[in-house]
């Protein structure tokens, strides 16, 4: 047997119609937009530095160039020998360099002594002078 407030409670439950749920609020993936965002600023400051080692490179070739007409073409005979080489004056030699080979060669190919007497011959003169057929 039921009793009165049950029936009542049984009448107030079947008053409700069921209603569709509403959908869940999109929300911003944050992760991917902030990997978004840091890929793009990587790509412009790439291109970026691609373009400043360019102007720097160009500035430096033209500047070399410049010096190098002014002062004429020197021999290895008319430059001063070489202070010890440190850490310091080989980032110096470097960066006043056009390249890096243009530095080792400048360092490889400038006497440090005085030129050997008449009767001898340095090893790169020896060198220049042989004839070699590839």
């Amino acid at each position: 047997m039921q009793d009165s407030n049950d029936t009542d409670f049984e009448e107030y439950l079947k008053s409700f119609s069921p209603v569709a749920p509403l959908a869940l609020p999109q929300t911003k993936n944050v992760r991917y937009r902030s990997i978004r965002v840091a890929a793009i600023s990587g790509a412009i400051a790439a291109g970026m530095a691609i373009v400043l080692t360019g102007v720097v490179v160009s500035h430096t070739r033209t500047v070399r160039g410049v010096e190098r007409q002014s002062l004429g073409a020197a021999s290895a005979k008319d430059q001063p020998p070489l202070p010890p080489l440190t850490v310091r004056s080989a980032n110096g030699w470097l960066a006043t360099a056009p390249s890096i080979g243009a530095a080792l060669d400048d360092l490889a190919f400038r006497s440090k002594n005085a030129p050997p007497p008449a009767d001898k011959k340095s090893a790169i003169a020896v060198l220049r002078e042989e004839k070699t057929s590839l």
